[in-house]
């Protein structure tokens, strides 16, 4: 076992030989880790937890959709662009790039889903 991608994973570095396996966060729990973290996780000042301030960072395009960006083969914190980061080139990564995906905080989906996933 070998490697960790961060936010722009790049699975075409196999060039399909090797298994790829993935883990993806639950997106409401990712956000709200996101929320309570660092840069570039999160806008500055990385003290300010109110309430108002969340729902600034929940609308910023930087912080949208980050699991679309990154599967899309994008940086997770570039701004969100619907004509780039689209859920079907997403899915498709997915389905056609990676062995197996597990979601974390969603155990019984992602159970299911490694059982359901062809061995490589």
């Amino acid at each position: 076992i070998k490697g960790h991608v961060d936010h722009r994973p790049n699975y075409d570095e196999t060039n399909g030989r090797l298994p790829t396996i993935t883990s993806l966060r639950d997106p409401a729990r990712r956000l709200l880790s996101s929320f309570f973290y660092t840069k570039p996780h999160r806008p500055e000042p990385v003290s300010d937890h109110k309430w108002e301030t969340f729902v600034k960072y929940i609308q910023m395009p930087t912080y949208r959709n980050v699991i679309t960006k990154m599967l899309s083969g994008n940086y997770a914190y570039d701004p969100f662009d619907e004509r780039i980061h689209t859920v079907e080139k997403a899915k498709g990564r997915l389905c056609k790039e990676i062995t197996w995906f597990y979601i974390i905080g969603m155990e019984t989906a992602g159970q299911l889903l490694l059982y359901e996933t062809a061995p490589f």
